[in-house]
């Protein structure tokens, strides 16, 4: 009877230790970092690139939708194998139980700032399971104050070591595996990524919080300059189209540009956190097409896309 309530002790303590405790069924998995692609569905794919790529992912991290998909899916493979409908496991907490593809639970969800449910196993949940996996080891969660007792600086690495908690004995492998991902070249041409599209990861991982920030502001800068540089050149180049041509595909234009919206109109409102976006003016505000555009210093949103 005696080794029977140890043996109750035991887990007892162990289930109060969250998603990331010791016991043999937590182990994650060691074949990361050399997972096959072929194992990633497309709804995870298509997950990750809309929790990066939502103003509420990678650009409020500090980091490129390059970087984002590279890093969420380093992290994702150690936790569900890529799976997006990982069964849910209680870990201490049967009422919210750790779940998907980032293995998370609601309350994490509303600690980053979202009203989404990570437990739905559907596109919606998908994209809010990454996007609250991301902004946790983003150290968003309770405006940062979770990441204090393991950094100050807010960084990635400060974010994993809070999101593992007791499980000590994973984190260098971990991350370890995460690096593999961010440097494996089959993943950055599933994604269709340049080689000098993202920054080194000791800067994207490591770096603080600021440092991310104002690193990848640099970044931006100089592509913006770039193709700055690149529309004068075309703009210079002599137009050889005839006369009509011409003609006919400024009318075409004319029909196809968006109206101006006036200051004060309707807003498009973020169905995971109700966080209100201006509609952009001009779809060329959004010159990669992903749905978001810049104008006046700030995030705006194209209508129909």
């Amino acid at each position: 009877m005696r080794i029977l309530h140890l043996a109750v002790i035991a887990s007892c303590i162990l289930s109060l230790l969250g998603c990331k405790s010791t016991n043999q069924k937590s182990i994650l998995r060691a074949d990361g970092a050399s997972w096959d692609l072929g194992n990633m569905p497309s709804a995870t794919y298509t997950a990750i690139k809309s929790a990066c790529e939502h103003p509420l992912g990678a650009a409020d991290l500090g980091i490129s939708k390059e970087e984002c998909y590279l890093i969420i899916a380093g992290s994702a493979v150690r936790e569900s194998s890529w799976n997006p409908d990982k069964s849910c496991e209680a870990w201490g907490n049967p009422g919210d139980p750790c779940c998907g593809l980032t293995q998370s639970r609601r309350m994490d969800a509303k600690a980053v700032g979202l009203t989404c449910n990570p437990h739905e196993f559907n596109a919606n949940g998908y994209t809010c399971n990454v996007l609250t996996g991301l902004r946790n080891i983003g150290c968003k969660a309770s405006n940062g104050q979770d990441c204090k007792q393991h950094g100050n600086d807010a960084s990635l690495y400060t974010g994993v070591k809070k999101h593992l908690g007791y499980n000590t004995a994973n984190l260098n492998s971990y991350v370890q595996d995460m690096k593999a991902i961010y440097n494996r070249s089959d993943i950055r041409a599933k994604f269709g990524i340049e080689s000098n599209a993202t920054r080194s990861w000791d800067a994207v991982f490591y770096g603080s919080a600021a440092n991310r920030q104002q690193s990848q502001s640099q970044v931006q800068t100089k592509e913006q300059t770039k193709e700055s540089g690149q529309e004068q050149s075309k703009q210079q180049e002599p137009d050889t189209r005839s006369n009509s041509t011409r003609q006919s595909q400024a009318s075409k234009a004319s029909d196809t540009v968006d109206t101006p919206i006036p200051s004060g109109s309707e807003q498009w409102v973020d169905p995971y956190s109700q966080a209100k976006f201006p509609y952009c003016a001009s779809t060329s505000s959004d010159p990669d097409g992903d749905g978001w555009g810049w104008e006046q210093a700030k995030s705006c949103k194209v209508r129909g896309r």
